[in-house]
Protein backbone atom coordinates (compact mmCIF):
# COMPACT_ATOMS: atom_id res chain seq x y z
CA UNK A 1 0.00 0.00 0.00
CA UNK A 2 1.01 3.59 -0.88
CA UNK A 3 1.67 6.02 1.92
CA UNK A 4 0.29 9.61 1.84
CA UNK A 5 0.36 12.61 3.22
CA UNK A 6 -3.03 13.71 5.27
CA UNK A 7 -5.01 16.70 5.51
CA UNK A 8 -7.64 17.73 7.78
CA UNK A 9 -10.91 18.37 5.76
CA UNK A 10 -14.41 19.30 6.03
CA UNK A 11 -17.05 17.49 3.99
CA UNK A 12 -19.45 19.67 2.86
CA UNK A 13 -22.64 18.37 1.21
CA UNK A 14 -25.70 20.76 -0.39
CA UNK A 15 -29.44 20.16 0.71
CA UNK A 16 -30.52 19.69 -2.64
CA UNK A 17 -29.36 19.42 -6.65
CA UNK A 18 -30.66 22.72 -7.48
CA UNK A 19 -29.01 24.72 -4.06
CA UNK A 20 -25.76 22.42 -5.05
CA UNK A 21 -25.89 23.84 -8.63
CA UNK A 22 -26.11 27.45 -7.54
CA UNK A 23 -23.28 27.26 -4.42
CA UNK A 24 -20.78 24.64 -4.19
CA UNK A 25 -19.40 25.01 -0.55
CA UNK A 26 -16.35 22.86 0.94
CA UNK A 27 -13.79 24.17 3.36
CA UNK A 28 -10.49 22.63 3.59
CA UNK A 29 -8.07 23.80 6.26
CA UNK A 30 -4.19 23.61 6.72
CA UNK A 31 -2.88 20.02 5.65
CA UNK A 32 -2.08 17.93 9.34
CA UNK A 33 1.39 16.08 9.02
CA UNK A 34 1.08 12.33 9.32
CA UNK A 35 2.09 12.40 12.41
CA UNK A 36 0.17 14.19 14.08
CA UNK A 37 -3.02 12.98 12.81
CA UNK A 38 -1.37 8.86 12.72
CA UNK A 39 0.58 8.79 15.64
CA UNK A 40 0.54 4.74 15.85
CA UNK A 41 3.01 2.51 13.99
CA UNK A 42 1.29 -0.93 13.40
CA UNK A 43 3.22 -4.34 13.13
CA UNK A 44 0.89 -5.37 10.49
CA UNK A 45 -1.84 -3.92 8.22
CA UNK A 46 -5.03 -4.71 8.92
CA UNK A 47 -7.01 -7.38 6.85
CA UNK A 48 -10.48 -7.11 8.20
CA UNK A 49 -11.58 -4.46 10.83
CA UNK A 50 -14.55 -4.13 13.51
CA UNK A 51 -15.10 -0.76 14.08
CA UNK A 52 -17.46 0.31 16.64
CA UNK A 53 -19.80 3.62 16.47
CA UNK A 54 -21.92 5.36 18.57
CA UNK A 55 -24.85 7.45 17.56
CA UNK A 56 -25.91 10.82 19.86
CA UNK A 57 -29.42 12.42 18.91
CA UNK A 58 -29.27 15.69 19.16
CA UNK A 59 -32.12 17.83 20.98
CA UNK A 60 -32.91 20.58 23.32
CA UNK A 61 -31.81 20.17 27.67
CA UNK A 62 -35.65 19.53 27.60
CA UNK A 63 -35.60 16.68 25.90
CA UNK A 64 -37.68 18.25 22.83
CA UNK A 65 -36.65 20.31 19.77
CA UNK A 66 -38.16 20.85 16.38
CA UNK A 67 -36.49 18.25 13.59
CA UNK A 68 -35.24 16.24 15.69
CA UNK A 69 -34.24 13.09 14.21
CA UNK A 70 -36.08 9.31 14.90
CA UNK A 71 -34.65 6.27 16.47
CA UNK A 72 -35.68 4.36 13.47
CA UNK A 73 -34.13 6.62 10.91
CA UNK A 74 -31.18 6.54 12.45
CA UNK A 75 -31.10 2.13 12.39
CA UNK A 76 -32.00 2.16 9.26
CA UNK A 77 -29.41 4.56 7.92
CA UNK A 78 -26.43 2.81 9.92
CA UNK A 79 -27.79 -0.62 8.41
CA UNK A 80 -27.09 0.80 5.11
CA UNK A 81 -23.76 2.11 5.75
CA UNK A 82 -22.62 -1.03 7.58
CA UNK A 83 -23.66 -3.22 4.40
CA UNK A 84 -21.66 -0.42 2.26
CA UNK A 85 -18.24 -0.86 4.57
CA UNK A 86 -18.84 -4.66 4.60
CA UNK A 87 -17.21 -5.79 1.25
CA UNK A 88 -14.45 -4.01 2.10
CA UNK A 89 -13.64 -6.46 5.29
CA UNK A 90 -14.84 -3.17 7.87
CA UNK A 91 -17.73 -4.02 9.77
CA UNK A 92 -19.42 -1.51 11.46
CA UNK A 93 -20.88 -2.52 15.06
CA UNK A 94 -23.05 -0.32 16.45
CA UNK A 95 -22.36 -0.14 19.96
CA UNK A 96 -25.31 2.15 21.17
CA UNK A 97 -27.81 5.34 20.91
CA UNK A 98 -28.72 8.04 23.00
CA UNK A 99 -29.78 11.39 23.18
CA UNK A 100 -27.58 14.24 23.73
CA UNK A 101 -29.98 16.78 25.15
CA UNK A 102 -28.18 20.02 25.74
CA UNK A 103 -29.56 23.31 23.93
CA UNK A 104 -26.70 25.31 23.33
CA UNK A 105 -25.37 22.11 21.45
CA UNK A 106 -29.13 22.02 19.96
CA UNK A 107 -28.73 25.84 18.29
CA UNK A 108 -25.24 25.56 17.19
CA UNK A 109 -25.27 26.18 13.68
CA UNK A 110 -22.07 24.74 12.03
CA UNK A 111 -21.07 28.24 10.30
CA UNK A 112 -17.74 26.79 11.46
CA UNK A 113 -18.02 23.37 10.90
CA UNK A 114 -14.84 22.21 12.53
CA UNK A 115 -14.57 24.22 15.53
CA UNK A 116 -18.24 23.54 16.17
CA UNK A 117 -18.33 19.99 15.92
CA UNK A 118 -14.91 19.79 18.37
CA UNK A 119 -17.58 21.30 20.52
CA UNK A 120 -20.03 18.82 20.25
CA UNK A 121 -17.09 16.38 20.69
CA UNK A 122 -15.74 17.97 23.91
CA UNK A 123 -19.53 17.58 25.30
CA UNK A 124 -19.77 14.31 24.71
CA UNK A 125 -17.68 11.57 23.38
CA UNK A 126 -16.96 7.71 23.20
CA UNK A 127 -13.54 7.00 23.83
CA UNK A 128 -13.94 3.09 21.79
CA UNK A 129 -15.78 4.07 19.20
CA UNK A 130 -17.06 6.90 16.01
CA UNK A 131 -19.01 9.38 17.39
CA UNK A 132 -22.02 10.50 15.12
CA UNK A 133 -24.31 12.82 16.03
CA UNK A 134 -27.65 13.81 14.31
CA UNK A 135 -27.85 17.27 14.49
CA UNK A 136 -31.73 18.67 14.21
CA UNK A 137 -33.00 19.85 10.65
CA UNK A 138 -33.03 23.42 11.94
CA UNK A 139 -29.50 23.48 11.45
CA UNK A 140 -26.75 23.84 9.55
CA UNK A 141 -26.47 26.97 7.37
CA UNK A 142 -24.69 27.58 4.32
CA UNK A 143 -26.03 24.51 2.71
CA UNK A 144 -24.22 22.31 5.18
CA UNK A 145 -24.91 18.92 5.01
CA UNK A 146 -22.16 16.69 6.60
CA UNK A 147 -18.84 17.53 7.94
CA UNK A 148 -16.34 15.14 9.15
CA UNK A 149 -13.87 16.15 12.22
CA UNK A 150 -10.55 15.02 10.05
CA UNK A 151 -9.04 12.37 7.77
CA UNK A 152 -8.98 9.96 9.41
CA UNK A 153 -10.66 10.70 12.85
CA UNK A 154 -13.55 9.83 15.16
CA UNK A 155 -16.42 11.97 15.19
CA UNK A 156 -18.71 13.05 12.31
CA UNK A 157 -22.14 15.47 12.38
CA UNK A 158 -24.75 15.16 9.58
CA UNK A 159 -28.08 16.61 9.24
CA UNK A 160 -30.53 15.09 10.40
CA UNK A 161 -32.90 15.20 7.43
CA UNK A 162 -30.32 13.26 5.36
CA UNK A 163 -30.12 10.17 7.46
CA UNK A 164 -32.40 8.22 4.47
CA UNK A 165 -31.86 11.02 1.76
CA UNK A 166 -30.01 9.82 -1.44
CA UNK A 167 -30.30 6.33 -0.56
CA UNK A 168 -28.08 7.35 2.82
CA UNK A 169 -24.89 8.04 1.01
CA UNK A 170 -24.37 11.01 3.29
CA UNK A 171 -23.25 8.93 6.33
CA UNK A 172 -21.88 6.81 4.36
CA UNK A 173 -19.40 9.51 2.65
CA UNK A 174 -18.48 10.84 5.98
CA UNK A 175 -17.59 7.60 7.24
CA UNK A 176 -15.37 7.30 4.55
CA UNK A 177 -13.31 10.29 5.56
CA UNK A 178 -13.02 9.19 8.90
CA UNK A 179 -11.73 5.70 8.09
CA UNK A 180 -8.89 7.89 6.02
CA UNK A 181 -10.13 8.97 2.34
CA UNK A 182 -10.61 12.18 0.37
CA UNK A 183 -12.79 13.17 -1.88
CA UNK A 184 -12.25 11.87 -5.14
CA UNK A 185 -12.04 15.30 -6.68
CA UNK A 186 -9.26 16.05 -4.18
CA UNK A 187 -6.62 19.03 -5.11
CA UNK A 188 -4.71 19.95 -2.27
CA UNK A 189 -1.86 17.98 -3.26
CA UNK A 190 -2.05 18.57 -7.11
CA UNK A 191 -4.62 17.97 -9.33
CA UNK A 192 -5.32 13.87 -11.46
CA UNK A 193 -4.59 14.30 -14.71
CA UNK A 194 -7.37 12.45 -16.72
CA UNK A 195 -4.96 10.23 -17.49
CA UNK A 196 -4.53 8.96 -14.34
CA UNK A 197 -0.78 9.02 -14.63
CA UNK A 198 0.15 10.76 -11.42
CA UNK A 199 -2.58 8.81 -9.78
CA UNK A 200 -0.22 7.82 -6.83
CA UNK A 201 0.93 11.47 -5.88
CA UNK A 202 -2.13 13.49 -7.29
CA UNK A 203 -6.07 14.09 -6.30
CA UNK A 204 -7.19 11.14 -3.49
CA UNK A 205 -4.01 9.41 -4.58
CA UNK A 206 -6.31 6.28 -5.23
CA UNK A 207 -5.66 4.99 -8.73
CA UNK A 208 -8.97 3.05 -9.04
CA UNK A 209 -10.73 6.04 -8.59
CA UNK A 210 -10.58 8.05 -12.08
CA UNK A 211 -10.17 11.60 -12.27
CA UNK A 212 -12.75 13.85 -11.41
CA UNK A 213 -13.12 17.27 -12.32
CA UNK A 214 -15.66 17.89 -9.33
CA UNK A 215 -19.19 17.15 -10.21
CA UNK A 216 -22.51 18.96 -10.70
CA UNK A 217 -25.47 17.80 -11.21
CA UNK A 218 -25.62 19.14 -14.57
CA UNK A 219 -22.63 16.90 -15.13
CA UNK A 220 -24.42 14.01 -14.81
CA UNK A 221 -27.76 12.40 -16.52
CA UNK A 222 -29.09 8.68 -15.83
CA UNK A 223 -26.11 8.43 -13.15
CA UNK A 224 -23.53 8.76 -16.64
CA UNK A 225 -20.99 11.61 -16.84
CA UNK A 226 -21.90 14.23 -20.04
CA UNK A 227 -20.25 17.09 -19.53
CA UNK A 228 -16.29 15.86 -21.59
CA UNK A 229 -13.01 17.72 -21.43
CA UNK A 230 -11.38 14.20 -21.55
CA UNK A 231 -12.49 13.35 -18.31
CA UNK A 232 -14.18 9.80 -17.29
CA UNK A 233 -14.81 9.58 -13.55
CA UNK A 234 -16.95 7.50 -11.92
CA UNK A 235 -20.03 9.04 -10.49
CA UNK A 236 -21.37 6.25 -8.49
CA UNK A 237 -18.29 6.43 -6.01
CA UNK A 238 -19.65 7.41 -2.84
CA UNK A 239 -16.83 9.65 -2.44
CA UNK A 240 -17.95 12.16 -4.98
CA UNK A 241 -20.65 15.22 -5.60
CA UNK A 242 -22.84 15.35 -8.26
CA UNK A 243 -25.84 13.51 -8.51
CA UNK A 244 -25.86 11.08 -4.65
CA UNK A 245 -28.69 9.08 -5.48
CA UNK A 246 -25.94 7.15 -7.89
CA UNK A 247 -23.05 6.33 -5.22
CA UNK A 248 -23.16 3.34 -4.45
CA UNK A 249 -19.99 1.74 -3.81
CA UNK A 250 -16.47 2.27 -2.48
CA UNK A 251 -13.44 0.67 -5.45
CA UNK A 252 -10.60 -2.05 -4.10
CA UNK A 253 -8.16 0.31 -3.38
CA UNK A 254 -10.59 2.73 -0.83
CA UNK A 255 -11.12 -0.34 1.13
CA UNK A 256 -7.73 -1.40 1.18
CA UNK A 257 -6.81 2.64 2.18
CA UNK A 258 -9.31 2.57 4.89
CA UNK A 259 -8.17 -0.56 6.56
CA UNK A 260 -4.26 0.89 5.73
CA UNK A 261 -5.53 4.12 7.93
CA UNK A 262 -7.30 2.44 10.66
CA UNK A 263 -4.19 0.03 11.51
CA UNK A 264 -2.13 3.70 11.47
CA UNK A 265 -4.27 5.71 13.65
CA UNK A 266 -4.88 5.46 17.34
CA UNK A 267 -7.77 6.86 18.17
CA UNK A 268 -9.60 4.27 15.18
CA UNK A 269 -7.20 1.30 16.31
CA UNK A 270 -9.21 1.79 20.17
CA UNK A 271 -12.26 1.87 18.45
CA UNK A 272 -11.75 -1.93 16.92
CA UNK A 273 -14.27 -4.07 18.85
CA UNK A 274 -12.07 -6.21 21.42
CA UNK A 275 -11.35 -9.98 22.15
CA UNK A 276 -12.90 -9.71 25.26
CA UNK A 277 -14.93 -7.71 27.39
CA UNK A 278 -14.87 -7.55 31.41
CA UNK A 279 -17.53 -5.57 32.99
CA UNK A 280 -17.93 -5.06 36.44
CA UNK A 281 -21.98 -3.17 36.37
CA UNK A 282 -24.06 -2.12 34.15
CA UNK A 283 -27.05 0.57 34.97
CA UNK A 284 -29.08 1.35 32.10
CA UNK A 285 -31.37 4.21 31.99
CA UNK A 286 -34.69 3.71 32.02
CA UNK A 287 -36.13 2.23 28.96
CA UNK A 288 -39.98 2.83 27.96
CA UNK A 289 -41.94 -0.08 26.94
CA UNK A 290 -42.77 0.59 23.37
CA UNK A 291 -40.79 3.81 22.94
CA UNK A 292 -36.98 2.31 23.31
CA UNK A 293 -34.71 5.66 23.92
CA UNK A 294 -31.79 3.91 24.83
CA UNK A 295 -29.69 1.13 23.28
CA UNK A 296 -26.13 -0.32 24.90
CA UNK A 297 -24.18 -3.17 22.70
CA UNK A 298 -21.55 -4.84 23.62
CA UNK A 299 -19.04 -6.87 20.83
CA UNK A 300 -16.24 -9.36 22.00
CA UNK A 301 -14.67 -11.64 19.49
CA UNK A 302 -14.25 -14.56 22.26
CA UNK A 303 -15.92 -13.69 25.60
CA UNK A 304 -18.24 -11.27 27.51
CA UNK A 305 -17.95 -11.28 31.65
CA UNK A 306 -19.75 -9.38 34.29
CA UNK A 307 -19.12 -10.16 37.78
CA UNK A 308 -19.35 -9.10 41.08
CA UNK A 309 -21.94 -6.52 41.09
CA UNK A 310 -25.86 -6.67 40.39
CA UNK A 311 -26.82 -6.33 36.41
CA UNK A 312 -29.98 -4.66 36.45
CA UNK A 313 -30.85 -4.20 33.48
CA UNK A 314 -33.27 -1.11 33.30
CA UNK A 315 -32.61 -0.32 29.03
CA UNK A 316 -31.99 -2.25 25.88
CA UNK A 317 -28.84 -4.22 26.32
CA UNK A 318 -27.61 -6.41 23.97
CA UNK A 319 -24.17 -8.84 23.77
CA UNK A 320 -22.63 -10.64 20.86
CA UNK A 321 -19.47 -12.78 21.85
CA UNK A 322 -17.58 -15.05 19.62
CA UNK A 323 -17.59 -17.63 22.36
CA UNK A 324 -18.89 -17.43 25.73
CA UNK A 325 -20.88 -14.84 27.35
CA UNK A 326 -20.91 -15.02 31.33
CA UNK A 327 -22.82 -13.44 34.23
CA UNK A 328 -22.02 -14.34 37.60
CA UNK A 329 -23.69 -11.44 39.21
CA UNK A 330 -27.31 -10.78 40.52
CA UNK A 331 -29.31 -10.55 37.19
CA UNK A 332 -32.35 -8.18 36.88
CA UNK A 333 -34.83 -7.12 33.98
CA UNK A 334 -36.93 -4.17 34.47
CA UNK A 335 -39.92 -4.01 33.25
CA UNK A 336 -40.18 -2.30 29.89
CA UNK A 337 -36.72 -3.18 29.62
CA UNK A 338 -34.98 -6.07 27.53
CA UNK A 339 -31.52 -8.10 27.49
CA UNK A 340 -30.08 -10.03 24.25
CA UNK A 341 -27.39 -12.33 24.27
CA UNK A 342 -25.72 -13.90 21.25
CA UNK A 343 -23.15 -15.96 20.35
CA UNK A 344 -21.17 -16.83 16.95
CA UNK A 345 -19.46 -14.81 14.64
CA UNK A 346 -19.52 -11.20 15.65
CA UNK A 347 -19.45 -9.37 12.24
CA UNK A 348 -21.60 -9.86 10.31
CA UNK A 349 -23.67 -11.65 12.83
CA UNK A 350 -24.54 -15.39 11.90
CA UNK A 351 -28.18 -14.78 12.95
CA UNK A 352 -31.03 -11.71 13.48
CA UNK A 353 -31.30 -11.56 17.10
CA UNK A 354 -35.25 -13.12 18.47
CA UNK A 355 -36.56 -11.69 21.50
CA UNK A 356 -38.53 -14.30 23.43
CA UNK A 357 -41.08 -13.44 25.36
CA UNK A 358 -40.44 -14.54 29.71
CA UNK A 359 -44.43 -14.89 29.98
CA UNK A 360 -44.06 -18.58 29.07
CA UNK A 361 -43.89 -22.05 32.31
CA UNK A 362 -43.47 -24.34 29.04
CA UNK A 363 -39.97 -24.95 28.21
CA UNK A 364 -38.32 -22.57 30.27
CA UNK A 365 -34.59 -22.33 30.84
CA UNK A 366 -33.32 -22.34 34.40
CA UNK A 367 -29.92 -20.09 34.90
CA UNK A 368 -29.44 -21.49 38.01
CA UNK A 369 -28.53 -24.96 36.99
CA UNK A 370 -27.64 -25.69 33.92
CA UNK A 371 -25.35 -23.41 31.03
CA UNK A 372 -26.82 -22.81 27.96
CA UNK A 373 -24.48 -25.49 26.09
CA UNK A 374 -26.09 -28.35 28.38
CA UNK A 375 -29.53 -27.02 27.40
CA UNK A 376 -29.04 -26.84 23.78
CA UNK A 377 -27.74 -30.81 23.77
CA UNK A 378 -30.79 -31.91 25.71
CA UNK A 379 -32.70 -30.08 23.57
CA UNK A 380 -31.55 -32.27 20.25
CA UNK A 381 -30.02 -29.45 18.83
CA UNK A 382 -33.04 -27.00 19.25
CA UNK A 383 -32.22 -23.79 20.51
CA UNK A 384 -34.18 -21.36 18.41
CA UNK A 385 -36.61 -20.76 21.35
CA UNK A 386 -35.28 -20.17 25.10
CA UNK A 387 -36.70 -18.53 27.77
CA UNK A 388 -34.31 -17.46 30.97
CA UNK A 389 -35.76 -17.52 34.48
CA UNK A 390 -35.97 -16.90 36.96
CA UNK A 391 -35.72 -12.41 37.33
CA UNK A 392 -34.68 -11.38 38.88
CA UNK A 393 -31.98 -14.75 39.49
CA UNK A 394 -29.26 -14.80 42.06
CA UNK A 395 -27.75 -17.59 39.79
CA UNK A 396 -24.97 -17.82 37.22
CA UNK A 397 -26.04 -17.35 33.70
CA UNK A 398 -23.42 -19.00 31.24
CA UNK A 399 -24.16 -18.87 27.48
CA UNK A 400 -21.41 -21.11 25.53
CA UNK A 401 -21.14 -22.63 22.19
CA UNK A 402 -21.60 -26.52 21.63
CA UNK A 403 -18.85 -27.59 19.03
CA UNK A 404 -21.72 -28.86 16.54
CA UNK A 405 -22.99 -25.35 16.03
CA UNK A 406 -22.46 -21.92 14.46
CA UNK A 407 -24.56 -19.56 16.52
CA UNK A 408 -26.96 -19.32 19.46
CA UNK A 409 -29.26 -17.11 20.64
CA UNK A 410 -31.25 -16.43 23.72
CA UNK A 411 -32.89 -12.97 24.48
CA UNK A 412 -34.98 -12.20 27.25
CA UNK A 413 -38.07 -9.06 27.58
CA UNK A 414 -39.58 -8.40 30.40
CA UNK A 415 -42.91 -6.44 30.00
Amino acid sequence: MKKISQIAIVSFFILSKTIFAQEFNCSTPTPINDNTSNNFTPQTILTNARIQVKIHIIRRTDGGGSGVASISDCITAFNIAHASFLPHNICLLLVGIDYLDNSDIYTLEYENPVNDLQTVTNFLSTPNAIDIYIAPDRNFNNNLGGVAISIPGKSLAIHGSLLLQNNGTTLIHETGHCLGLYHTFETLYCSELTDGSNCTTCGDMICDTPADPTLLPGDVENCLYISGQGYNPDVTNFMTYGDYECRNHFTTDQGLRMLEKISMNIELINCLAPSNIALSSINLPLLFLFNPIYSLSYYAENTISINNSTLSVQGDLNLLAGETIEITSEFYVHQGAEFSAQLGQVCPPDNILRVISANSTDDYYSIDHDTIGEYYNRKNNRITDVIIYPNPSTGIFTLQKPTDTKAIIVAIMCG
